[in-house]
């Protein structure tokens, strides 16, 4: 069978490439995204709340005849064949407006669109995505499913229990913060650096390594990146194996965020052997079991309640942002505290890496992953 992925082809998706027998994964030569200036205005015009009174969203019209079915990442289809639909979270079907569907003609085109005969499945990304589908869209047909299809991240075959051991025993320990640059400050880019700057002054041993694009960075967030001068600083264009190789190396993952839905890079360093500090919020508790394979914490603003269900007051980018610049010395102790415990109780460390690998090998390993796939799978042929 021959998939037509009718949205760009995510990386984390190509993973699943031969691993399926039977299954085969073609992009379409017209899928909608673009990376151009156009581009890049349409889709900011269609975010616009100016918009939602007429309820416009993305619905992207797909025929082929290369195919017997096709795929799409957070977009509906318009399609002439069964296709399956894989969901980051439910408002991405509408470009993450809270408000598009309050209003009827949103309302309808959405009813339209989710009850398209070819639709078969909804795979998501996580168990909190599929949790809090209903309570933000609605009933969904009886002719489409819905379950949880986690994202195949491969073994790292740089890392293996004893190299976890030896890098978490290690002399200096090796902290990792990784996040694109227009999601560096969300992420809590800022709040790790002092964390880890306060932490170098009282004398701890360790060291922390930044991947990020600085050629998204604004001028200010540069300058004050520029002012931390113990911090190997790398640009986000390296290869996935060289990441692996970083992440193989590392001891503990800084995931604080306040803005994801799910942090494929949390699930990355877990397959490398890395504890984590991530956040509270939405599917990071379905990775990381707190205080077990690592540590977390009360994020910095809540995007999702503990529901999992969006939070209008900081929902907005810009909202988003002016709380991602606040400075808060609570919640920079909250991380400053997880990396001191880490730090000073090495078989701590080593016991939270070792369980967070044993987990990313297990509930997302291969064979645990490509068995949720199949399911998606079978409800196209």
């Amino acid at each position: 069978m021959t998939i037509c992925w009718a949205t760009r082809l995510r990386g984390f998706l190509r993973h699943l490439s031969g691993k399926l027998n039977g299954v085969e994964f073609v992009e379409s030569k017209r899928y909608y995204e673009s990376v151009s200036l156009i581009g890049k205005l349409k889709s900011l015009l269609i975010r616009s709340p100016i918009l939602d009174p007429l309820g416009l969203f993305q619905i992207v019209r797909i025929e082929t005849g290369e195919c017997d079915a096709y795929g799409s990442f957070n977009r509906l289809l318009k399609a002439d064949k069964p296709y399956f639909l894989y969901l980051e979270n439910p408002t991405a079907l509408y470009h993450y407006s809270l408000t598009r569907l309050r209003f009827p003609a949103g309302k309808r085109r959405f009813f339209r669109a989710i009850s398209d005969p070819n639709l078969r499945y909804i795979a998501c990304m996580s168990n909190v995505c599929r949790e809090t589908f209903t309570s933000l869209n609605g009933a969904l047909p009886d002719s489409v499913r819905i379950g949880t299809a986690y994202p195949l991240i491969p073994r790292n075959f740089c890392v293996d229990e004893r190299r976890i051991i030896e890098k978490c025993r290690g002399e200096t320990v090796e902290c990792l913060f990784s996040a694109q640059g227009r999601r560096f400050l969300t992420k809590g880019g800022l709040d790790v650096l002092r964390a880890v700057s306060e932490l170098q002054r009282e004398d701890y041993p360790i060291h922390l390594t930044v991947i990020t694009q600085m050629s998204e960075l604004d001028r200010r967030t540069k300058r004050l990146l520029s002012q931390y001068k113990d911090v190997t600083l790398l640009d986000f264009s390296l290869s996935y194996h060289e990441m692996e190789a970083i992440y193989a190396q590392t001891a503990i993952l800084l995931h604080p965020s306040s803005d994801d839905s799910f942090g494929l890079t949390v699930l990355e360093g877990m397959k490398g052997g890395c504890a984590v500090i991530a956040t509270k919020l939405y599917a990071f508790s379905e990775m990381v079991s707190d205080l077990e394979s690592g540590i977390l914490i009360e994020p910095k603003f809540r995007i999702y309640d503990e529901n999992g269900l969006p939070n209008p007051s900081v929902w907005r980018h810009g909202k988003k942002l002016r709380s991602a610049r606040r400075r808060d010395d609570s919640f920079v102790r909250r991380i400053k505290d997880a990396l001191s415990e880490l730090c000073t109780n090495r078989e701590l460390l080593s016991k939270y890496a070792l369980r967070g690998y044993e987990i990313a090998e297990t509930k997302f390993g291969e064979e645990a992953v490509l068995n949720q796939w199949n399911e998606v799978f079978s409800s196209v042929r």
